[in-house]
């Protein structure tokens, strides 16, 4: 009888995987890093407040993604979810939701890093009308109104 022989597929580690980027800046390309961060946004936002329903909150509750780039590995964004009860304070690199116990999820706001928001408050006018809503919510955050 022949010996079974198991493969199995050799995964990279985040590590590894920055330090070759790290490395050869020619194989990263512009996008990437966002790209990764949010494959799976909204799965793991409906997943999150699908957890926050099975919790105890009396009335409606928050999910916020909190995006955080590694310390030791530049070029590596985590994005982390949460659930609360209470509307948190914006940060930068944050976004919120809200979720009624019904279930029914709202998008309360976005901030994108630090460096972009000083970009938008400089240069309001040179980034797209895409990104309006942005813009006003960098805006209402640094004027203290969000």
């Amino acid at each position: 009888m022949a010996d079974i022989v198991k493969i199995e597929e050799e995964k990279n580690t985040v590590g590894y995987e920055s330090y070759q980027r790290l490395i050869n800046p020619e194989k990263m390309e512009v996008g990437e890093v966002t790209e990764g961060t949010t494959k799976d946004y909204m799965a793991e936002i409906i997943k999150c407040a699908e957890s926050g329903l099975k919790a105890d909150y009396e009335g409606d509750f928050y999910v916020v993604a909190m995006r955080k780039r590694e310390r030791h590995m530049v070029n590596v964004l985590r994005c982390f979810y949460y659930h609360r009860q209470t509307k948190p304070s914006p940060l930068w690199d944050m976004d919120c939701w809200r979720v009624t116990q019904a279930g029914d999820l709202f998008f309360c706001w976005s901030l994108p890093d630090i460096q972009t928001g000083h970009d938008i408050m400089e240069n309001p006018d040179q980034f797209s009308p895409d990104s309006e809503e942005l813009v006003q919510f960098v805006w209402m955050f640094v004027n203290d109104m969000l």
